[in-house]
């Protein structure tokens, strides 16, 4: 992966723009470290239960410090059922 990315990113800086690391990189970090937390703190239980959970935590941070743009969301509300769009809380409803 790193051998095609290191010349993928050369063309896309030379050609296009620098990427901003630190603003692609910090939101999942940071989720990342608190489902490490939830993890830590369930040790010892069924990973039936760890891993879920720690999972959930994870999709909750990531929404909870802002990581999917309004386009992202846009486009995951158009591949839901229209049944299940109808039954979303209206601050996460496109319309």
């Amino acid at each position: 992966e790193v051998v095609l990315f290191i010349p993928f990113y050369y063309c896309v800086r030379k050609n296009l723009t620098t990427v901003p690391w630190l603003d692609v990189f910090w939101r999942p970090s940071a989720a990342v470290a608190v489902m490490a937390l939830v993890m830590w703190l369930l040790r010892g239980k069924t990973a039936l239960l760890t891993i879920p959970v720690a999972a959930l935590v994870y999709l909750v941070m990531l929404v909870i410090l802002g990581t999917f743009r309004q386009p992202d969301v846009l486009l995951v509300m158009q591949l839901l059922p229209e049944r299940l769009r109808k039954r979303l809380p209206f601050w996460i409803s496109p319309s």
